[in-house]
């Protein structure tokens, strides 16, 4: 078992490795923000920063904001427990200012909705959104967040099976912008141990356990699995990152930097014969530079852009490129990428729906009627749309990512459903959820 001094000698080398010494961005004229939900990772984060800033400079020293984000997606008297718990342990140490920010109740769900990546991705957007703001406010020289090598190595496990390669090259960086993340090189093993000699409370998310969300099968299901059948995974997965950056550097130096033109339409273009002049390895990370200028973040299915980086010029010509809001125009003389104003789900959509009548969706009129239920002596009200009946009051939406119908007996993504007929045209999808259950209906706006 470490020692608390092991410990913090763990933490300093995480801050070299950030690039910042700790008799620097510890002194007296620093002021560091810290983003603490109240859990392992985040509570040994902040203590043992504020051990290491004493052991330093004694009561002085930099001035430290903790922030904590109460995002309300679990019961409130939870979430907002997290959030006071922090605030308390706070008061007992100089130099240390409590920050409690609070998204309104349903905030995550609609930003999940428009962004259709789920709730867990809308929630880390709104928080860094926080996280920057504070920043720009308190003028925080950096922000430190408590990512640990476990988180490390989920995160490369998930981008590996989702086929991202390229983000194996770094996975989770341990710097960017203002950004610190000095406990990348830590387990979590030896942060709970580093608590629990230091007698240091923390919070337990209790949705950690559930396995809804990717993340959290990943490491309730599939670490202990490697665990158990392949001791010596993590190594190998942490050594191969290392060779796959070096790569990476490598490839990305002898790309040509000024391939993308901007153009008129707003988008960029560049030359289409330069374009196949280059290998695919080559291709596929221009067409990635290209959406870092038109500051397009959507991860872009493999299947989309395959064609276009293993086929040749003359099959490919007058070609277009569709996903989301982002188009690829195969010209004669040039390759286009713009962002599209044609599609109608990318801001995303949704009406509760309580009676029935006639609703305007998407510039699209869709009629319920009401029918009457005679299997049921309740006061359920059942609406009728395209022979479908539905129990109101329900939400009509567009599809996000994680919905899944009951077809044939069997649970299918809507996604699955969608790549087949009758619903190719996506643009004219919508999804019913009931409340309270968890399938979805697919329905055709005429």
């Amino acid at each position: 078992m470490k020692s608390t001094v092991d410990f913090l000698e763990q933490l300093a080398r995480g801050f070299d490795v950030c690039a910042c010494s700790c008799k620097d961005i510890f002194s007296s004229c620093k002021k560091i923000g810290f983003g603490v939900s109240g859990g392992a990772d985040s509570m040994a984060l902040l203590y043992s920063s504020i051990l290491l800033r004493k052991a330093l400079f004694g009561e002085s020293g930099a001035h430290f904001v903790v922030v904590s984000v109460n995002h309300n997606i679990r019961p409130r008297e939870e979430s907002l427990g997290d959030s006071l718990f922090v605030q308390d342990f706070c008061k007992n140490f100089p130099h240390v200012e409590f920050i409690l920010e609070e998204l309104e109740p349903g905030t995550v769900e609609k930003v999940a909705q428009q962004r259709g990546r789920g709730i867990e991705e809308a929630a880390r957007f709104l928080r860094y959104k926080i996280f920057q703001t504070l920043i720009d406010e308190k003028k925080c020289d950096y922000f430190c967040l408590a990512h640990n090598q476990d988180d490390q190595l989920e995160t490369l496990l998930l981008r590996f099976l989702q086929g991202g390669v390229d983000g194996l090259a770094q996975g989770i960086p341990s710097v960017r912008d203002f950004f610190l993340r000095p406990l990348l090189q830590v387990s979590r093993k030896d942060i709970e141990s580093f608590l629990s000699q230091e007698e240091i409370d923390f919070r337990c998310d209790k949705t950690n356990r559930e396995n809804e969300y990717l993340r959290n099968r990943c490491r309730n299901l599939l670490i202990p699995l490697l665990d158990r059948e392949f001791p010596g995974w993590d190594r190998g997965v942490l050594s191969g990152t290392i060779k796959k950056r070096w790569d990476n550097e490598f490839i990305y130096s002898v790309l040509p930097k000024d391939f993308w033109k901007k153009n008129t339409e707003g988008g960029v273009s560049g030359s289409l014969t330069d374009f196949f002049s280059l290998h695919p390895a080559l291709r596929r990370r221009i067409l990635f530079m290209g959406f870092n200028l038109l500051g397009i973040d959507d991860r872009v299915p493999f299947h989309i852009l395959e064609p276009l980086i293993s086929w040749e010029t003359g099959i490919l010509k007058g070609r277009v490129f569709s996903f989301k809001d982002i188009e690829l125009i195969v010209h004669n003389e040039s390759l286009i990428m713009r962002k599209s104003i044609h599609r109608i789900h990318e801001e995303g959509f949704s009406l509760l729906v309580e009676s029935a009548g006639t609703y305007d969706i998407c510039n699209k009129k869709i009629t319920f009627l009401s029918v009457a239920d005679t299997t049921s002596s309740s006061d359920e009200i059942i609406l009728t749309f395209q022979e479908k009946y539905f129990h109101a009051p329900f939400i009509i939406r567009n599809p996000l990512p994680g919905d899944k119908v009951i077809f044939s007996e069997k649970k299918i993504s809507v996604q699955d459903m969608m790549k087949s007929e009758p619903y190719k045209d996506r643009n004219c999808i919508a999804v019913i959820e009931e409340i309270g259950n968890p399938f979805v209906s697919i329905i055709v706006l005429s």
